[in-house]
């Protein structure tokens, strides 16, 4: 699975894409198996607490007032920057990856250059030996 399919990385990547949105906003925006909805709860917090482990925080409640006249409170969140943090650590680690992946393909193509040269050296070396003792 790659890890930017993963439902915490798809919900950072929403919290960059999106500055300042409500809970229901993400509900819709991000595709969550049904499996899963439970946990998304533990991505808010509400509270100031440098300490709590979550992705996104209660920026500033608005309150509106709906086609009836009734007034209720609507919560706005914002990516934590501990998220971004992993986010952007996520991102390194898949870049180094690919760049491993690369290197070591380089690396293969020049071990068989030089086996490639061995053998040609060696060749040419019996080839030498043997018009010499042929003259």
């Amino acid at each position: 699975m790659d890890p930017e399919q993963h439902l915490i990385m798809r919900s950072i990547k929403y919290g960059i894409d999106h500055p300042e949105f409500t809970d229901a906003d993400f509900q819709r925006d991000v595709i969550i198996p049904k499996e899963y909805r439970m946990l998304t709860g533990m991505f808010f917090s509400n509270t100031l607490d440098p300490n709590v482990n979550a992705l996104f925080q209660l920026v500033i409640e608005r309150q509106v007032t709906n086609e009836n006249g009734e007034k209720s409170l609507i919560a706005y969140y914002s990516l934590l920057p501990s998220a971004l943090f992993a986010y952007l650590d996520l991102m390194e680690l898949k870049q180094s990856r690919e760049f491993a992946h690369e290197s070591s393909i380089l690396a293969r193509k020049a071990i068989n250059r030089s086996t490639l040269a061995i053998w040609v050296a060696v060749l040419i070396a019996f080839a030498q030996t043997v018009v010499a003792l042929l003259y």
